[in-house]
């Protein structure tokens, strides 16, 4: 797949995300937020296993479902399921924008980390002062928009 459409997925699941996540926070305001994540993870697991079947036909590694590849992948779907409530009550009590900034920041500091230590088997990269200077001000412009 060349880059060009992966930067097209990219961007489309950070569309799909920014919906969800609000999709969650009106079932959450008009319900609950447990049936707000409830609601969100129904969803997701239906597209987890579509996708997931999809996949699998043309999977020519024939990896197993169950091969994590390490305890620390494990992180991503315990942390995760923390994700929609937090993000849920970003909305409803900082609004769309603070929050959708607020999660960017989060993903970029933390981006940076996992690539400067090559975490989760990704090789290590080098961070430059402007890598640094982007997170920062991302960061700035949340705590700005707060006040």
């Amino acid at each position: 797949m060349n880059n060009k459409k992966i930067y097209i997925l990219v961007a489309f699941a950070g569309i799909t995300a920014t919906v969800l996540n609000i999709s969650n926070a009106a079932v959450a305001a008009k319900y609950d937020v447990f049936y707000g994540n409830l609601a969100f993870y129904a969803i997701t697991c239906i597209a987890s296993l579509i996708t997931y079947i999809y996949f699998k036909k043309s999977d020519k590694n024939k990896k197993k479902l169950l091969d994590i590849g390490g305890p620390l992948n494990l992180l991503g779907g315990t942390l995760g399921a923390f994700v929609p409530i937090f993000i849920a009550l970003g909305f409803l009590n900082l609004g769309a924008f603070i929050t959708t900034m607020g999660v960017i920041g989060g993903q970029f500091l933390t981006s940076m980390i996992i690539d400067s230590k090559g975490w989760f088997g990704l090789p290590k990269l080098k961070m430059n002062k402007v890598k640094w200077l982007s997170v920062a001000l991302i960061i700035a412009g949340v705590i700005i928009m707060t006040m």
